[in-house]
């Protein structure tokens, strides 16, 4: 769930995402805050849920206050983050796992529209 735009309405601070929510009491807690936090925002646009046909892909910015419950389905749900910057503003010392943070610092390169398609295509007749 998302709230439709709040992106307008200020910074939430730290304390309000340091936690797990893995539990729906947890996000309705988190939700609550915010309302708490923002008198009255939530009203003026709502709650929007994001929904998708099976294999849909959601894009959106790490700071998007939002909430996700369990995985209620028998399927596997992916998650896949993707931190951008500039290849000025590399990572000096990693911390981090090379699985969590990559050390490949090149900048990205353009590919034509159909470059995905085109790979998973190749990858199938591979396997045929």
């Amino acid at each position: 769930m998302c709230g439709e735009g709040r992106h307008g309405i200020g910074v939430l601070g730290g304390e309000t995402f340091g936690r797990a929510v893995d539990r729906i009491d947890v996000i309705v807690a988190i939700v609550k805050e915010v309302a708490d936090l923002f008198p009255g925002a939530w009203a003026q646009g709502g709650i929007v849920a994001p929904t998708g046909k099976p294999g849909s892909m959601l894009m959106f910015h790490g700071n998007l206050v939002h909430g996700s419950a369990g995985n209620i389905t028998p399927y596997p749900r992916k998650i896949v983050y993707l931190t951008l910057n500039a290849v000025s503003n590399y990572i000096r010392t990693p911390t981090r796992p090379e699985f969590i943070a990559h050390r490949d610092f090149r900048a990205i390169e353009t590919v034509d529209d159909d470059a995905l398609v085109r790979l998973a295509r190749a990858h199938r007749e591979a396997a045929e």
